[in-house]
């Protein structure tokens, strides 16, 4: 039978959500894509896909930049970092790149402004600034604390001195 359009039901099938990108905080994410790709500049990068219940967030991590030692240096100690604190099995010798796909990290989420390549706009995301031990993020987002309510009432105690 051949599929028509006008014939299709979508009744009881869930709409699905839109990824969002995390705000700015520290998650504990599960990477679920993980390739090696060249650059413009003929070095390489590792793309990873991370994502929780909160979002989802994307990195490109330089481990390869011949125009640069730092930065090569850099995108290295953030791979060690990715493999170390999401429980790689080697993280000095990751190997296969799908090896780092299911790997549970802890990270910390910055805001970032960025000009869109497109548009030439200046435009507000967030990055990824680093890894952290997934054990100090509590499950789903850490962000700064809400302010504390006080009342007037709370100020006008005694002071004990």
């Amino acid at each position: 039978m051949a599929f028509s359009f006008e014939d299709l039901n979508l009744e009881g099938i869930v709409a699905a959500k839109g990824s969002q990108q995390l705000p700015k905080g520290k998650y504990v994410v599960k990477v679920t894509e993980a390739e090696v790709r060249k650059t413009a500049t003929g070095g390489s990068q590792v793309y990873v896909n991370m994502a929780c219940d909160d979002g989802m967030i994307r990195m490109w991590i330089n481990v390869h930049t011949p125009s640069s030692e730092a930065a090569t240096r850099i995108g290295r100690e953030q791979l060690k970092a990715l493999c170390t604190f999401g429980g790689h099995s080697n993280p000095d010798k990751p190997g296969d790149i799908s090896s780092l796909i299911g790997l549970e990290p802890g990270i910390r989420v910055v805001d970032e402004s960025f000009k869109d390549k497109t548009t030439g706009k200046d435009r507000a995301g967030t990055k990824v600034s680093g890894f952290v031990d997934p054990k100090s993020v509590p499950k789903g987002m850490v962000s700064s604390p809400p302010p504390l309510e006080t009342s007037s009432k709370d100020l006008d105690d005694e002071i004990p001195f």
